[in-house]
């Protein structure tokens, strides 16, 4: 059975604005924590393009056991990415679609990789798309804009373990809690 909704996003395997894989690892596991929460696990699915990484994101990260079965990841090794992109540093349109051409979905929702997606999100969506809430236009001719909520610089700073962001550990917990 397909998806109802894909996330898509791109990245790569780099040490960009700091610690990128961790911010990587933190936006898909606590997508997929709120996802389980909203009882959505087969409704939603995470594509993400890796983007040139010499050595693929895939062998660099750590995602729960419900973030991986959720998400693919496309890697477009280094020689086809710099064949493709020409001068540019970071083509994300280029890895954007690249992740879109895989998607399954119904509908696809475009996220950073320092982007948190919330439960409120996802129930709101899918009450929306079931007619428990009364929406002005199609879905299929809607394009919505989320209020965007970033991984705050502070606590991507401090890298906190896995336990202590979904836990309620000391700092981190409460800070991610508080933006679901």
């Amino acid at each position: 059975m397909a998806p109802v909704l894909s996330l898509v996003l791109c990245s790569r395997n780099d040490a960009y604005m700091g610690d990128s894989r961790w911010r990587f690892e933190t936006t898909i596991n606590f997508t997929a924590a709120r996802v389980r929460e909203a009882r959505r696990l087969t409704d939603v699915e995470i594509i993400v393009a890796d983007w040139g990484s010499e050595v693929p994101l895939q062998q660099v990260i750590r995602l729960t056991a419900d973030a991986a079965a959720m998400t693919r990841i496309v890697h477009v090794p280094p020689a086809v990415a710099v064949r493709l992109q020409g001068d540019s540093a970071f083509p994300e349109v280029l890895a954007l679609n690249a992740a879109i051409r895989r998607a399954s979905g119904t509908f696809i929702g475009r996220i950073d990789q320092d982007t948190l997606v919330g439960g409120r999100f996802i129930e709101y969506f899918f009450r929306v798309l079931e007619g428990g809430v009364a929406w002005p236009a199609s879905l299929d001719r809607s394009v919505w804009y989320a209020n965007r909520r970033s991984i705050p610089f502070r606590l991507a700073e401090e890298n906190a373990a896995p336990r202590d962001r979904h836990a309620g550990g000391a700092r981190a917990g409460p800070m991610l809690a508080d933006l679901a």
